[in-house]
């Protein structure tokens, strides 16, 4: 955890550097978002089989507060919630700057807050990095909890007793602190009708509770135009198995002339555009992180002769020779 810890709070650093960096050019000329509309972002996703959660809607306003011609500053906040009654709330500031029209580098730093369907809530702040080419664009996010790491889940524990021993099994759930990345490219071919991109990664997060999270993230974005986005991603690891979601949103520029220009742009939404999106374009998409702050559930396994003292961490525990459900 030390080297993820260090890493996280280093680049947290070094973006705040960035932004008073940004704040001082911005102060020489007017503030505004420049060319750049705000943008706001509806949209869902869905598991498919077991993943969980199976349903879950989000709303996400991306909102420059000082651009020019070539770079902007943004606020950024979504709010996320689950069939499960889970709920996510991420408020982030970054900056993207265009580099000879053909390249894109941005920086950025979130505060994530989790509200679980077992009452419990988590922070953590993180730390992202993207580069975005025609052909190809690359990410990464680090991410690191703020305050109590875990929280108890006691209507899910369980005791078994065999040979005279009483085993107790004690549910948490667990704030996830760790990074992950990916590499994504424009599909040949196919893009100059539709753009679709395919993206592969992986993510990396430490547990005090279970074993370590680490596993495989591909995507599949296909954008019938620079309205509409459909996602598809697959997810897996050996604590969760493969896991898939599809969805996607919509974009609804918000100019600077107010809401009449919004909703004149719906219009757009139904329409077919041909080819990729213009990096101009993709200075305001949407910042890619992970949604989730917390792991749930995960098990210590404790023997009344010490209840209290150390633990063991436990994989998959079973009651009654069956899975516990999650």
């Amino acid at each position: 955890m030390t080297g993820i810890r260090r890493f996280v709070w280093v680049g947290v650093v070094t973006v705040g550097m960035v932004l008073v960096a940004v704040g001082g050019v911005a102060s020489a000329g007017d503030w505004g978002p420049g060319p750049w509309p705000g943008q706001l972002r509806l949209g869902g996703f869905g598991g498919l089989g077991g993943a969980e959660p199976r349903a879950e809607g989000f709303a996400n306003l991306f909102v420059p507060f000082w651009g020019d011609s070539r770079a902007l500053a943004f606020l950024d906040a979504t709010g996320r919630m689950d069939d499960d009654d889970a709920e996510t709330v991420s408020v982030g500031v970054g900056f993207r700057l265009m580099h000879r029209t053909d390249w894109i580098l941005g920086a950025n730093a979130y505060y994530d807050h989790d509200w679980t369907r077992f009452g419990n809530d988590f922070e953590r702040m993180g730390l992202g990095v993207e580069v975005l080419g025609r052909w190809v664009e690359a990410r990464a996010n680090g991410y690191l909890a703020v305050g109590d790491e875990k929280e108890r889940v006691p209507e899910r524990d369980f005791v078994r007793s065999a040979n005279g021993a009483t085993v107790t099994y004690r549910a948490y759930e667990e704030a996830l602190e760790g990074l992950d990345a990916e590499v994504g490219v424009l599909v040949p071919v196919v893009s100059d009708r539709v753009e679709t991109r395919v993206f592969a990664g992986g993510y990396w997060f430490d547990s005090d509770v279970g074993d370590n999270l680490e596993g495989f993230r591909g995507r599949l974005e296909v954008r019938p135009n620079a309205y509409v986005c459909i996602s598809l991603e697959v997810l897996d690891d050996d604590d969760r198995g493969t896991d898939t979601f599809v969805g996607g949103w919509i974009n609804i520029p918000l100019s600077a002339e107010g809401v009449k220009d919004a909703l004149a742009s719906l219009g757009s939404i139904f329409r077919f555009s041909a080819g990729p999106r213009t990096m101009a374009q993709r200075m305001v998409q949407r910042v890619v992180r992970d949604p989730r702050v917390f792991q749930p559930l995960r098990y210590e396994k404790r023997t009344a002769a010490s209840p209290e003292g150390p633990s063991e961490r436990v994989e998959s525990p079973v009651n009654g020779g069956e899975s516990l459900p999650l």
